[in-house]
């Protein structure tokens, strides 16, 4: 078969966005960008004094936020050092930050760029509207934020 017939099916956009996303998290975590020196500074303001279960939930309904805009594997690779920093300083164990940071940063849906599946699921247009699926993602995001703040406490005395 030719490869143009089996390329006509292929989500091109899809495997672009991947294709620049290593670079761009790359840039952001370069020394000379000086970009997490500042992400870093401007989140000790905010996070300072917390407890470590305050801690994870503020931390990680920042990092879902921002992975609705950024995509969740860039948010992954350029947050996790600072939650690791964070969390170690509160006592928290990094196998406990890696283990809700993988459940919650996947679950990213509310917009097309939040992660490769939330980029497939706005692309089926003729079945389900941009504006059902975000409402979709919203649920979804609640709900893991919810299973986050209740899980935490049990993830820490399990780890």
């Amino acid at each position: 078969m030719p490869f143009s017939k089996l390329a006509q099916g292929v989500n091109w956009d899809l495997i672009m966005m991947f294709a620049t996303i290593a670079p761009l998290v790359a840039a952001v975590n370069a020394a000379e960008s000086n970009i997490m020196p500042f992400v870093v500074e401007q989140l000790s303001g905010i996070l300072d004094g917390m407890g470590p279960i305050t801690f994870i939930v503020v931390f990680f309904f920042i990092a879902m936020v921002v992975s609705q805009f950024v995509n969740n594997v860039a948010v992954v690779l350029a947050f996790m050092p600072v939650m690791f920093a964070f969390g170690q300083s509160l006592g928290i164990s990094p196998l406990v930050i890696a283990i809700l940071a993988s459940y919650i940063l996947n679950i990213s849906f509310c917009t097309p760029t939040a992660s490769g599946n939330a980029a497939y699921l706005f692309s089926f247009k003729e079945w389900i509207s941009s504006g059902q699926a975000f409402k979709a993602g919203l649920v979804i995001q609640i709900i893991a934020m919810l299973f986050t703040a209740l899980g935490a406490p049990i993830i820490m005395a399990l780890f």
